[in-house]
Parts: structure tokens; sequence; C-alpha cells
């Protein structure tokens, strides 16, 4: 059978390409826990703010099945902004004078380096990036409004990842402002209204304790000091930095990456690189510089687009993603995915559909946020994502296993046979001591059908 692969949404460059049930949807499914009007870290886990869950909600309101493509095109953009405002505090940093022209190429540059690795979708990290970047810029005006405005986004990039709480006073710092007292409280109000809100909804205890559990905090950065090789030991504060970036930007332990941050990186680097100081004035060099700028135009769409069609997160290359997700996986028209996400997908489909016929509510259990943030029937389950890594602290664990023993008889769980992660690869099976959520179920309940990727459980 033949697959068609025109796409009439806005599908922006290569935002079809590839999907992993893993941790797709992971901030879209957050969003449909608050549209159904429950409340974060009490009603439902949520390890950060829930910041992102709410910038993105709209999406689900009106993207209908393509609100993984429309989301996915945001992304974009916001990588795209992100790029550009960085460019602009280089050039007051750095006071540089910069052509129409240099400053597109060294803003492409910018979005290359942060892009081409980072799998395109809502997350928070990119969302707090992006506010913390447009605060400086915004810090820089003459305006005092404006620049008061500015500290506050800064200082609520903080309600999106709570790891800002490390980058947010070296940006005050670099702005000059790190002994304002006014600076800090402003910073600091964002932070303290979102806990204030917690307090008065009765879900203060459970947010701190939630938001204070991130187990990768340091393996994450340490990944990326891993993987740097050994000859760029004497490059201590680049590492450092790098390490930093992961810890703040990166998608989890499965990608320890500081791509975002290289949006702010490059083009300074690339930047400095092409200017020279001639009398009191910073140029670019009329023959050298247009050369080198173009050449690293050149390369980095070139290493983009390779990355973006061969390295896709969790995925096949861009040449074997040949089956579309059209009225598989609502929500997810227009992506395309390999053959074997697609028959994983294609099955959940048909257990939950089997599950409905007798009756049931059903819960979908580990790694299939996506499903969450477009299910007809919401989560009766704690957790959207309840792999072992999502539920570290003992409390929060417990909660849902608890749950999994309160809703027997009254829902149907069903519950993968394989890692999601490792679908476009070798398949792996899960085992026993992987998942405790997984194992609990299997205790408890009985299999009452086994399809090629799935097992449901009553």
């Amino acid at each position: 059978m033949e697959h068609r692969h025109e796409d009439q949404s806005p599908s922006l460059w290569m935002s079809p390409l590839s999907f992993n049930p893993t941790d797709e949807g992971y901030v879209l499914s957050g969003s449909r826990r608050l549209l159904d009007g429950q409340t974060p870290h009490r009603d439902y886990l949520s390890l950060r703010p829930v910041g992102s869950h709410l910038l993105h909600a709209h999406l689900l309101l009106w993207a209908g099945d393509r609100a993984v493509l429309w989301s996915r095109t945001l992304a974009w953009a916001q990588m795209a902004l992100l790029a550009w405002l960085w460019l602009c505090l280089a050039r007051w940093a750095f006071e540089l004078k910069l052509t129409a022209w240099h400053r597109f190429g060294l803003a492409f540059v910018g979005l290359a380096a942060a892009a081409h690795t980072w799998p395109v979708r809502p997350w928070n990290a990119l969302d707090g990036l992006l506010l913390l970047s447009a605060g400086m810029a915004l810090s820089l005006c003459a305006s005092r409004t404006v620049r008061e405005a500015g500290i506050l986004a800064m200082g609520a990039s903080l309600v999106f990842r709570q790891s800002f709480a490390f980058p947010v006073p070296v940006a005050l710092w670099l702005l000059g402002l790190a002994g304002d007292v006014g600076a800090w409280v402003l910073a600091a109000t964002p932070m303290i209204l979102y806990l204030m809100g917690l307090f008065f909804v009765e879900a203060l205890p459970d947010g701190l304790l939630q938001m204070t559990v991130e187990g990768h905090t340091v393996s994450t950065a340490l990944g990326v000091l891993d993987n740097l090789p050994r000859f760029l030991g004497g490059l201590v504060l680049g590492a450092a930095a790098a390490g930093l970036a992961a810890r703040v930007a990166s998608p989890g332990p499965a990608l320890p990456s500081p791509a975002q941050g290289a949006a702010a990186l490059w083009p300074c680097f690339a930047a400095l690189i092409l200017t020279r100081e001639e009398r009191h004035e910073q140029r670019i060099r009329p023959a050298g510089g247009a050369a080198l700028l173009l050449a690293l135009v050149v390369v980095s769409g070139g290493t983009l687009h390779y990355h973006r069609t061969h390295g896709l997160y969790l995925d096949l290359p861009a040449s074997r993603l040949d089956r579309p997700l059209d009225g598989v996986l609502a929500g997810a028209a227009g992506i395309r995915t390999s053959q074997t996400t697609h028959d994983f997908l294609e099955d959940l489909a048909g257990n939950v559909a089997w599950v409905r016929a007798r009756g049931k509510r059903y819960s979908v259990v580990p790694q299939v946020a996506q499903f969450w943030a477009t299910s007809p029937q919401q989560n009766p389950l704690f957790s959207d994502w309840p792999f072992d890594g999502e539920l570290m602290h003992p409390l929060c664990r417990l909660k849902v296993l608890a749950q999994i023993e309160a809703l027997r008889g009254s829902v149907l769980f069903v519950v993968q046979k394989h890692d999601a992660s490792t679908l476009a690869g070798k398949k792996v099976r899960y085992t026993r001591r992987q998942c405790a959520v997984r194992d609990r179920i299997m205790d408890l309940c009985r299999r009452v059908r086994e399809t090629d990727y799935f097992e449901v459980y009553e």
C-alpha cells in the first residue's frame, strides 16, 4: 500500500519527521490536566512548575488533530526568536556594528546550533530560556517600566523550570544589577506568586516535594562532561559552561545536551571572530569576515539538515519514516514515523477500543504521554508518565502504587511490553524491577488480553 506524505497544514520545515511515544507530549498532557480543571502537584504529578502547561494549553483548544504539528511549529519559532535575542544581546555586550545581512546570518548560525539535535517540541527548558533571554533584552531598554518588565520576565523563567534558579542571578550580575535589591525582589516575585497560589489551593507541600526531587540534577550536567574528548581537558570553563547549559536546558538523562545554550554561545563567538576594533568602532572585515560568515552559514545549514534528517531523537533516519500517524493517534495527523512505532500506536488504539467496548475505564502505562493529551477519557492515575525516572521520590511512587490497588475492578490497565525508547532500534522488552508501576499491576491484577506490544490487566 502506498502512503501519501503530502501535508496541507503549516508544517514548518522538518516538523512532521519522527515520533517517539516515550516523552513526546509530556508538556501537552499537563496542559490537558489543567484544562480538565485539575490542580497541579496535588491532582497530578509535575516535577517542574507548570508554566509550560499554561503556555501551551491553547493548542489543545484549537489545533485539533494537528496539535503535535502545530506545537512543533511553535517550538521552531521559539528557537528562532531565542537565537535572534541572543544576537541582540551580543551586539549590546560587545558594541558590535552589524549589517542586516550579518545579523540574519549570525542568527541562523545560532538557530542551527541550538536545533541540530534538539527534539523539536514544547518543552519547559525552551520556554524558560526564551523568557530569560527576552527579559535580559528588555532590561537594556531606556524605559524604567520596560526594564522592570524584563526583570520580571527573567524571574518568570523559574515558573517554567526551577533549574533557572542558577542562570537568573548570573543574568542579573551580567546586567550590572547584582547590587540592586529591587531587581532581586522583582526577579523573585513570579516564583513567590506561584508558591502562594499552590498554598491557597492546598498543593504547596506536594509541589515542594515534587520540584525538589529531580534525580538528574547533577547527572545530566556530568553527562556532557563525560562525553567531551579527553584532549579538551584544558577547557575547564568551557566544560563547566556546557554542563550548566545541559543542567538547565536538557530534555532529560536520555539526551544530556547543552544544545539550547548554543543559541547564545555561537552568535557571540562568531560575532567576535567576524569583528575587529578599528578607530574605537566594531566593524565587519570587508572580505574575510563576509567569507567566514558565509562559510558559517553554509556549514551550519548543512549540519542542521543532516542532523534533522539522520539524527532524529529516538527514531530512524527520515528516509525510513514512511508511516503517517493520521487516524492512529489523536492529535498527531501529519506526523511520520517508523513502521514499528506506527504498529505500537496502532496496537495501543486497538487495546483502548477493546476496553471501551466493555464499558470500562482504561489506564495506559508507562510511556505514552502524548496519548493523554488528546484521550477522550481523563487519566485516572496521578502521573501521565509513570516510569521509574519520573517517580523517583518514594512518596510519589507510593501514591501511584496505592492508586493502582484502589482502581482494581473499575479500570483496566493497558501495559507496555517494550521500552518505548527502543522502538526505533532493537525492541527491548521490559523485565521485572525496571518499572515499579508495571510490576505492581502484574502482581495485583489478572491478565485478560495480550497483543504484540501490550498486555491488558483487570
